[in-house]
């Protein structure tokens, strides 16, 4: 009878013993899917793989996040309906309307972005964990927004305008929307995707300023926090 309980704390712990080395599961999974998509988006098997792997960026960003029970439980109630969507669309079964999984996906995305945040800005001291946390944080918010573009595209068509040499199926999909956020969050600007709408245009400036603001902040805690550490070595 005393085994299961033992089974269960070991278990939790491994989950509960803090995000040390976690973020770098998460940090991989995000670099593959950014270059791994552009090859996957034509034929049944590569959309297959495609979506395989937009289900694992989720999943390692579970584990990343899930330091205590409380982010455990809520990363799971968010990330199972944003897998599960995943595998479905995989299988051609559209179980749950787009918008619904897109709103799930936001939620639990912004989650993990303000679970990592704190954590980074939390840490004490520059470590590879902190580094790739830092790095797991600024993908995560082009994914987001991707994300919100997608929503703002289904909830109201035609609020991006894609010029039709970069447009070849006429059609408005995730890699457009993952191309555009990227291409904004870094003000590459390359301008071939353009925000019609008031609400796409400015949920696209907020995203500019969301990431110069996180790269300024960023760089000032890191320089602060290794300063820090040096007059500590020298006193």
């Amino acid at each position: 009878m005393s085994k299961h309980p033992k089974e269960n704390r070991s278990i939790l712990s491994l989950f509960e013993k803090g995000s040390r080395g976690k973020f770098f599961y998460l940090l991989i999974s995000l670099v593959l899917l950014l270059l791994v998509y552009p090859f996957l988006e034509y034929g049944r098997i590569r959309e297959a793989f495609l979506s395989i792997l937009s289900a694992v960026v989720p999943i390692t960003a579970i584990y990343a996040v899930s330091y205590n029970k409380r982010n455990l439980i809520i990363a799971i109630l968010l990330g199972v309906p944003t897998i599960t969507g995943e595998l479905l669309d995989l299988l051609g079964i559209e179980f749950f309307p787009h918008a619904v999984i897109g709103a799930f996906a936001l939620l639990f995305y912004l989650f993990t972005l303000i679970t990592i945040i704190s954590y980074v800005f939390r840490d004490e001291e520059v470590t590879g964990d902190t580094i790739y946390g830092a790095i797991c944080v600024y993908l995560l918010i082009g994914i987001t927004w991707t994300t919100i573009f997608v929503l703002i595209n289904i909830l109201q068509p035609g609020s991006f305008y894609i010029n039709p040499p970069n447009n070849i199926d006429n059609v408005q999909d995730w890699s457009d929307f993952i191309y555009y956020s990227y291409a904004t969050l870094t003000t590459l600007g390359y301008g071939d995707i353009t925000p019609v709408t008031s609400q796409a245009r400015s949920v696209g400036v907020l995203e500019t300023i969301v990431g110069q603001l996180y790269l300024t902040i960023l760089l000032a805690r890191l320089i602060g926090l290794h300063l820090t550490r040096s007059i500590k070595r020298e006193s």
